[in-house]
């Protein structure tokens, strides 16, 4: 039956509690309790303060509940998240109340009421609630209650969205009295299936992920969707994805992996759907996957290659970290550009075929030899403009060899410089990189000489045919992996929710194919491995020059430097022109 609010148990303005705070009004009233706006006695300034019903309070087991979660919310420190400053009871009254920042807005709900949002507006609120969201669950909190009632726009903009009135210790209370006849403070139109019950009915950070999902659809719709108003209907429109037919296609992909009916088969994390990237626009070349289809065994990487042995095979690509430069303790960069493997050689005999790898190593045990030392030392300093990347290979004791990529004429001086100084001829590759890949090569060229995490990106094959899979693997110990495609149309695809968790690694597989006539595509894979999440990106898909202009901010701003490895592919048209 539906709950009855208690009039009578409302309390008057000039209410104290505990001698900190006074109650100036009533905000609302539902199946939790009452919302009280107050102020702190001493400062003034405005709080929230959310009483909780009496008979819930006389349940042990959810005031245990209730006391735990909202201690890991008082720790809790997330810019989407309003703060929760107290926990406490009223002596005098004898109820348990919650003092929290008091947000000042619009709600989500009344916004949606007069349209439907921009679909960009929609990517931006995609982002930022999945990032507060993730927040919570880091510390084992779930809200249980996503809905547009409860999200609060600041100023008309939904780049201020903020998250209220978490849905504490709620599930495990009424357990057996769930939606269906019972005093459920959630909505009909969010709860997820298994808050009716469903799949197990175990309520976890999945559940968010689907009402969340409700929430973006309404923002894109300017209405909810029709998830049933009578027990029958809610419950079977929850056996499907819902009809997503009226809804932008750049969000469907979207959409149908974080409505799934079973929890299993949605994003496995809140950092996933905020990773997600907007559907491409006219420009994108290349259709990506809606979903992560399952990625191939690891391969395990080659031994290493002895000194006179010709890089054949994998190509790969290092990033050093300090070594010791002119007297002080510097960091050198060393990128080696991807080359084809050689598959007319077999493999020795008992040792696996190695994918192709890029590498950020750990600092090594031992200085390098004396020449490479000096190599390294004049490519840092060198000053090859725009678009310049040289990574020297030591193959001997005076035998170095330079991959680069960008013009050839720096690399020609690149190579004067180095005879000059240190009498040794290296043998210098060039590839040439289209000018749209500028921007993401002087992105890992200004990090690479900060030292960053360990990290390796590795692909299965670089030269793909359209329709074909692209495979790998991230192995790196940073907790937090980004990974994006660079088109040589200048376009960036965000494909970090491509990726699957393994240990201390991510695994990625997906199909791409040419969306147009054109036969050739080469693309530029690019992945950021960091101590610390990037958040704050508005964008992550669009104009390479925008995309990682807002990245190297986002990057600047970490207190740990990032690791940046890339690696090239190139995809095309099996039509044999």
């Amino acid at each position: 039956m539906t709950h009855v609010v208690d009039l009578s148990s409302r309390l008057p303005k000039g209410t104290r509690l505990n001698g900190v705070y006074e109650i100036e009004s009533l905000i609302a009233a539902g199946g939790m309790g009452e919302v009280y706006k107050g102020f702190e006695i001493e400062t003034g300034e405005p709080v929230a303060l959310k009483f909780i019903r009496p008979e819930m309070a006389r349940d042990d087991a959810f005031l245990a509940l209730f006391r735990r979660e909202a201690a890991a919310l008082a720790r809790l420190h997330h810019e989407v998240i309003v703060k929760y400053f107290l926990f406490s009871q009223e002596p005098d009254l004898r109820r348990l109340y919650l003092a929290m920042e008091f947000v000042e807005g619009e709600h989500l709900g009344d916004l949606t009421q007069r349209g439907a949002l921009p679909v960009e507006k929609v990517h931006t609120l995609q982002k930022r609630l999945a990032l507060g969201l993730q927040a919570a669950h880091d510390r084992g909190i779930v809200h249980r209650d996503v809905s547009p009632d409860n999200v609060i726009v600041l100023d008309g903009a939904v780049e201020k969205a903020r998250i209220i009135d978490f849905g504490i210790a709620r599930s495990d209370l009424l357990v057996g009295e769930t939606v269906i006849g019972g005093g459920f403070a959630g909505k009909y139109s969010y709860v997820s299936p298994e808050q009716l019950g469903m799949f197990g009915g175990e309520v976890t950070a999945r559940s968010d992920i689907y009402s969340l999902g409700l929430v973006l659809a309404q923002c894109l719709l300017g209405k909810p969707l029709d998830m049933g108003r009578k027990e029958v209907e809610v419950i079977e429109r929850r056996r499907s994805v819902p009809d997503l037919s009226r809804i932008d296609s750049r969000f469907v992909p979207l959409l149908e992996r974080m409505l799934q009916p079973d929890p299993a088969d949605r994003p496995n994390s809140m950092t996933k759907v905020a990773q997600w990237p907007l559907g491409g626009d006219e420009r994108t070349l290349v259709s990506f996957p809606s979903a992560p289809v399952q990625a191939p065994a690891r391969a395990v990487a080659p031994p290493p290659r002895a000194p006179d042995e010709k890089r054949a095979g994998a190509a790969r690509m290092k990033l050093f970290g300090a070594v010791a430069l002119a007297g002080a303790s510097a960091a050198a960069a060393a990128l080696w550009v991807l080359r084809p493997a050689d598959h007319s050689a077999p493999s020795p005999a008992g040792r696996p075929s190695p994918q192709i790898q890029s590498a950020a190593p750990p600092v090594p045990d031992r200085p390098e030899p004396e020449p490479f030392r000096k190599v390294q030392q004049i490519i840092q300093s060198f000053d090859g403009g725009s678009c310049f990347l040289a990574v020297p290979h030591e193959a001997g004791a005076r035998d170095i060899e330079i991959d680069g990529f960008g013009r050839q004429a720096p690399f020609e001086a690149l190579d004067a410089e180095i005879q000059r100084v240190t009498k040794i001829n290296p043998r210098i590759e060039v590839r040439e990189a289209p000018q749209e890949f500028c921007p993401a090569l002087d992105l890992a060229r200004k990090f690479a000489s900060f030292g960053g995490p360990p990290l390796t990106l590795s692909v299965k094959a670089r030269k793909l045919s359209s329709g074909d899979q692209l495979a790998g693997d991230i192995e790196t110990t940073a907790p937090s992996v980004l990974l994006f495609i660079l088109d040589e149309e200048g376009v960036v695809h965000d494909v970090t929710a491509q990726l699957r968790d393994a240990a201390q690694a991510k695994s990625f597989a997906m199909k791409l194919a040419l969306k147009s006539n054109r036969h050739l595509l080469r693309m530029l894979l690019v992945a950021i491995a960091s101590a610390e999440a990037v958040g704050g990106l508005e964008a992550s898909n669009g104009p390479a020059a925008r995309v990682f202009a807002s990245l190297g901010a986002r990057l600047a701003a970490l207190t740990k430097p990032p690791a940046i490895a890339v690696e090239f592919v190139s995809l095309e048209n099996n039509d044999g022109k």
